[in-house]
Formats: structure tokens, sequence, C-alpha cells
């Protein structure tokens, strides 16, 4: 089942909680009509992986600094604090889970308490109902960290389309130990 591929591939990535937040950093903000108020909080939801297993997701949506961030878990398989990838238009707010590949597109609810919606990865569609359970974000200390960091200009660097600056330093340090990460969208 590809709903279970695509989880069960969450857990093979490796990638450390530094590097999953790393991808925070692009987090998009939730688009205008949105209030804080409104999808701030700690969402779950009960996902069926196939064969009648179920596997529990915890979304935590809020803001940090001056714009909207999101984490998720989805402890079943060993994810903890990757990001989503958030914005909303109208009533219809979409997320993007990171580590598990899927997108879910939804609607608030009139009393605010669940987002209910549908879960696509490739080449399946689930449906999804995202629960409120707490109503501010838990998020964990390092992407509070890194979220902050994105904040400050200071520690931001835009580069150039190519890249020199970042081979000039990578190449200035040959006698050091490097590792290099390389980031596909796909």
């Amino acid at each position: 089942m590809s709903v279970d591929r695509e989880l069960s591939a969450c857990r093979g990535q490796g990638l450390s909680m530094s590097s999953a937040l790393l991808l925070a950093v692009g987090l998009s903000g939730c688009g205008e009509g949105s209030s804080e108020s409104a999808l701030s909080g700690q969402w779950r939801a009960d996902l069926e992986i196939g064969d009648g297993e179920t596997a529990e997701l915890i979304v935590d949506l809020g803001t940090v600094g001056s714009r909207w961030a999101g984490e998720f878990d989805l402890l079943k398989y060993g994810v903890e604090n990757y990001p989503v990838e958030m914005a909303s238009s109208g009533d219809t707010v979409r997320l993007h889970l990171t580590a598990m590949r899927m997108d879910f597109e939804g609607t608030l609810s009139s009393d605010g308490k669940s987002l209910l919606g549908t879960g696509r990865f490739e080449e399946e569609e689930i449906a999804v109902e995202l629960r409120r359970v707490a109503p501010d974000p838990r998020f964990s200390e390092g992407f509070l960290e890194l979220e902050a960091a994105a904040d400050d200009p200071s520690l931001v660097e835009t580069l150039s389309p190519d890249g020199t600056e970042l081979r000039a330093r990578f190449n200035a340090d040959i006698s050091k130990t490097r590792l290099l990460l390389l980031l596909s969208p796909s």
C-alpha cells in the first residue's frame, strides 16, 4: 500500500533533527484572511495505513516570530519535529507534511475544533480529520531555536543563483572534515 510505503520512507530518510529543521526555514505563511486563533494549536488525527492499522499524526501550527510555522510527529514511524508547510485561502487550509510527502487540503469546522479534508500521497487519497486537542502549539525547543534564527536577518545570507560564495567557502575549508547534504524537491 502506498500510504504505508510513504510512511515507512519517513523512518528511512535518516535526517537528523537539525537537518530536518533546516528545511523549515522556507515555510510559507498562511494566506490573508486566516486568523492565528483559528488555526493555532495542536491537532491530532488517526491515519489509516492499511490492514486495519492506524498511526497517530500530531500537527502543531502557530506563529513563531513574524510568520506562521508548523511541525508534525508520526511517532509510530519515528518521525518527530518535521516541518509542515502551510497556506490558507478563504475557508481552505493546505498543509504539506514534508517527510510523509502528504498534501492535506481541508476546511476548518464552524466550531473551530476540526479540520476535515483529504490527504493526498502520490497514488492515493485518504480522508483525514484533524482534531484540535490544545489551543496552543507545542513546538519542540530545537524548532523554536531555528525559527528564531530564521527571523534574524544577520544570520541569513542570500547567495547568488550559482552558489559561487558557497563553493568558495567549501573549498577554503579543505583542511577540515566536510559533509555535504544535497536536497532535491523530489
